[in-house]
């Protein structure tokens, strides 16, 4: 696919509109009448765009008029016969994989040879240095050489296996016409091969990854708002589909100013600046019919008496239910009942729960349901009707609302933030009504059978500013956002680095290390990184990403499944003597030999990966033993903890790990990773490294990519108002200054109301009911503790333990104000998640607390020390900050929410450093950003 807009033909915008199970066509509910009304305006612009609209394959026939009517312009995909992969290219393709693959493990496997053959050679050493009563040549000579026979025949055969692929598949291919033989393209393929300068994606939810640049349209997160009408797995798969396809997206538009702030910032954690906005005009007009006609296309069931027409579709949100029930209450109340109900929609019946109600109310006989139907039918509906209903709780745009106005038909729709921005000019002309109340449904109805009249005419007086809007102006806003969409992408192409490869590689091989077992959140951090990797590696694939992990980590099988293009080994850790990997690693003996130790830090296990690597990447600095420096490797270092709780972490055990381990390994290391400025001077400073051996990539976070797609559990046993805690059992995160606080702030100030929740891996054993805790002296002096300060467990304090992220996501959602009370870290990650949730957040002041809350404008209230005293006064201010306004939470996540904090931007960072790592290359400096003290990145 060109990268570039060709200058010998017209921009070129595709719309995918194939959604795998259907194709989003103009009768495909309002976003597909949205992006048809869309694809009318981008025709009528000056410029002489070329459109390619991508459907399912089968479904080309829905289009085809606008491909006849423009045929130099449009072009519907996939066509029938041309846009397919030939199977030979396939098979080509395959061929000449497998002959790179060969390519690269013929080293190898000529490397097992000549180990297997070196300790073949060591041991006949050993035997013939024995006394010769010993030897027993006779016996041990032949053995030794059918051994070596052996090892030559194994590895000869692997030769001929991976060969004898490569050889078929390219004589298959060369024998075969290279027109004989198709297979369907897949729609990734399809946008490739279409060329476009940019691809419009309607919606959000699309299960294909894009692979091409793209402005994606997202209506608004209506699962998420109504999340207690769908299945939970529902609601997680939608959102994880819009989360993914937003991010990837070259630019997200949106339609409204509410949805912007409350479900792009907010929900989907989209980065503000990567937002875009398109205003939005009214339905295509209906065809005109004559009175005749018009009383045909309705049906002389309908017309045998008045009705109220609702055009919605059936769903969780449209309202119906409240509907159905404001027609009992006109009955039943003011005996009104000389009306139908009319309902228009996607379907011919009614869902069961609907019907059920309809029946139980005895309303069977006068509701209709009218299905999908044409332009002329419901056109002639809304000429014939009494008035129309659009009870919708939820909506971005509302084309029902637009047709009644243009069909001169007396509406009455609900007051929801959207439609009242986009028809604020009719406020008083329409008709509102409380979406969720029956009765506010039936006095509008009243309104309109008594006064329908005088309400027409004030509305289509009312209505002049709405009917100036036209799709010609909406459209000409998408392009120039397609247009700005195609230039950020050729501008990212020109900065992304050349790939350099080796002589017969077509990749580099990183092995990615998280060596200890880790029950919170170093593993959570990890496998975000790894994802992020993993998704930017889709795209350039420049490398190819193994991750070795600790056989007892728990989740590594989990990320294995939903990467499958990611491999994970198992690798428990072992030391093993300098002698025993010289012997075993004769080529590295040379490097081997130079170093000052007798032992290394290795992996055990299916380990060959690791010596067929171009470079290796450890996610924890932790190291008993050095890293045998075979290979060039970076370490990522969270934090430097020992340095400054130097009483936490006494004790022989941890200073001949320092020694003997993470100190030469760390030496040793092409390059180390910290995320923030004060970690990364500590680095520098302990193990006095030159700082072009030190890349600081400012820490990254999304609450939204952890919390939007799942749903709420309910944690009981809680207070309306409590403080939320979330730490481990460590002593270094402040468990004691923590209980401390809060007593004094309910001993001074008098929260007596309030509650204490601790809540994260091993706080559980806090608490006095825990009967198997470990014998360690903090959890002993916590437990004693809250006896001492006199809070009782259930009532004043409750500790949970570890929490998954949808009973955290609950905790955040109920809580009053979250406290990180860590004497010192890298920053919790529970400060920007209480933020984004609109929580005060409270802190220690440390500088990594102080560099998160400043890089993620979190707006901390912060305390000194250890003090009681302190903690209680910031819990205080947070309190009285409970009444802070709107304005200043949506500062929050839009700082929370921009590209530079995402974890995209991280993994961008960390992927270039790897490829030059990887290469060989010096490592480079990269401009850093403004972050008041932490003024680079590099340091």
């Amino acid at each position: 696919m060109s990268n570039t807009t060709n200058a010998k033909r017209p921009f070129r915008i595709g719309v995918w509109c194939d959604y795998s199970s259907l194709t989003v066509a103009p009768d495909q509910g309002e976003v597909g009448k949205f992006i048809a009304n869309m694809i009318e305006g981008l025709m009528q612009q000056p410029e002489q765009i070329e459109l390619r609209i991508l459907v399912r394959p089968g479904d080309q026939h829905l289009f085809s008029g606008l491909a006849k009517r423009f045929p130099a312009r449009v072009m519907v995909l996939p066509e029938k016969a041309e846009q397919r992969v030939k199977l030979s290219e396939a098979l080509g393709e395959w061929g000449a994989a497998v002959l790179r693959n060969l390519s690269v493990k013929r080293e190898s496997i000529k490397m097992r040879l000549e180990v297997e053959l070196d300790r073949v050679d060591v041991w006949s050493r050993n035997l013939s240095q024995r006394p010769r009563g010993q030897r027993f040549s006779f016996a041990i000579k032949p053995m030794i050489r059918l051994i070596n026979l052996c090892a030559r025949v194994k590895c000869g055969l692997r030769y001929c296996k991976l060969g004898a692929k490569a050889g078929i598949a390219q004589l298959f291919c060369k024998s075969m016409p290279r027109s004989s033989f198709h297979v369907n393209s897949t729609a990734q393929q399809v946008a490739s091969y279409a060329e476009c300068d940019v691809w419009i994606v309607p919606c959000g939810v699309l299960k294909t990854p894009l692979n091409v640049p793209a402005v994606v349209f997202t209506h608004g997160v209506i699962q998420e708002n109504h999340s207690e009408e769908f299945d939970p797995g529902f609601v997680r798969n939608i959102n994880s589909l819009t989360l993914a396809r937003t991010s990837e997206a070259t630019l997200v538009a949106c339609i409204s100013d509410f949805i912007r702030p409350n479900d792009l910032i907010k929900q989907l954690g989209a980065p503000p600046e990567k937002i875009r906005m398109v205003s939005t005009a009214g339905a295509a007009p209906f065809p005109r019919t004559s009175e005749h006609e018009s009383e045909r296309l309705v049906g002389p069931q309908l017309l045998s008496r008045p009705f109220v027409l609702c055009p919605a579709s059936f769903g969780p949100y449209s309202g119906h239910h409240q509907l159905v029930q404001a027609v009992a209450v006109l009955r039943d109340d003011y005996q009104i009942e000389d009306f139908s109900l009319v309902l228009y929609g996607d379907s011919n019946e009614m869902p069961a729960k609907l019907s059920a109600l309809a029946a139980e109310l005895g309303l069977v006989d006068r509701i209709h349901v009218v299905g999908p139907a044409s332009r002329e039918r419901l056109g002639a509906l809304y000429r014939h009707a009494m008035g129309a209903i659009v009870p919708t709780q939820f909506e971005a745009t509302v084309f029902p609302l637009y047709e009644a106005i243009q069909a001169a038909c007396p509406v009455a729709c609900s007051r929801i933030p959207a439609i009242a921005e986009q028809f604020k000019s009719m406020d008083d002309a329409i008709l509102y009504i409380d979406p969720l109340d029956p009765n506010s449904f039936a006095r509008a109805i009243m309104q309109i059978r008594s006064n329908g009249a005088a309400i027409r005419e004030n509305q289509q007086e009312a209505s002049t500013e709405i009917r100036k809007r036209s799709w010609k102006n909406s459209a000409l806003e998408c392009l120039n956002i397609c247009h700005e969409a195609a230039e950020i992408h050729r501008n990212e192409n020109r900065a992304r680095p050349v790939e350099k490869l080796l002589p017969g590689k077509t990749r580099r091989r990183i092995t990615l290390l998280h060596h200890i077992a880790y029950a919170g959140g170093v593993w959570q951090a990890t496998s975000s990184i790894v994802r992020s990797l993993v998704l930017i590696n889709r795209e350039r694939q420049q490398l190819e990403f193994v991750l070795g992990v600790h056989p007892e980590q728990q989740g590594y099988l989990e990320l294995q499944l939903e990467l499958p293009d990611l491999h994970v080994e198992p690798l428990p850790p072992v030391i093993v003597s300098k002698t025993s990997l010289i012997n075993a690693l004769p080529n590295e003996a040379t490097i081997l030999a130079e170093q000052a130790t007798d032992e290394f830090f290795f992996f055990g296990g299916r380990n060959d990966f690791l010596l067929e690597s171009d470079g290796w990447f450890a996610f924890v600095d932790q190291f008993t033993m050095p890293l045998p420096p075979i290979r060039p490797y970076g370490i990522l270092i969270h934090d430097m903890l020992r340095l400054h709780l130097p009483e936490v972490f006494a004790g022989a055990e941890w200073d001949n790990m320092v020694r003997r381990g993470i100190r030469p390994t760390t030496n040793a290391a092409t390059v180390t990773v910290t995320t923030t400025s004060p970690t990364a001077q500590d680095v520098i400073e302990e193990y006095q490294l030159p700082s072009s051996r030190c890349r600081m990539i400012p820490l990254a976070h999304e609450p939204a990519k952890k919390f939007t797609s799942i749903h709420p559990t309910h944690v009981q046993g809680l207070k309306e108002s409590f403080v939320l805690n979330v730490a481990n059992v460590s002593a270094h995160k402040g468990a004691e200054a923590m209980l401390r606080g809060f007593a004094e702030v309910k001993k001074r100030l008098g929260w007596k109301d309030w509650q204490l929740v601790h809540t994260g891996w091993g706080t559980q054993w806090f608490s006095k009911h825990s009967m198997d805790y470990p014998d360690d002296r903090h959890i002993k002096h916590i437990r004693e503790l809250v006896h001492e300060l006199g809070l009782v467990e259930g009532e004043d304090v409750v500790f949970l333990g570890y929490t998954n992220n949808s009973q955290l996501m609950d905790l955040f959602q109920r809580s009053k104000i979250v406290v990180n009370a860590a004497r010192f870290d890298n920053g919790s990650y529970s400060m920007i998640e209480g933020a984004w949730f609109g929580k005060p957040v409270v802190s220690r002041r440390y500088k990594a607390a102080e560099f998160l809350d400043q890089r993620f404008g979190i707006g901390s209230h912060f305390y000194e020390g250890d003090s009681a005293v302190g903690l209680a006064d910031a819990l205080e201010a947070a309190r009285v900050d409970l009444t802070g306004n709107g304005a200043s939470q949506l500062d929050r996540l839009e700082q929370i929410c921009r590209d530079e904090v995402s974890l995209r931007k991280f993994g961008e960072r960390l992927y270039d450093l790897m490829v030059e790592m990887a290469n060989g290359d010096e490592i480079s400096e990269i401009p850093g950003e403004s972050l008041g003290d932490a003024s680079c990145i590099k340091f």
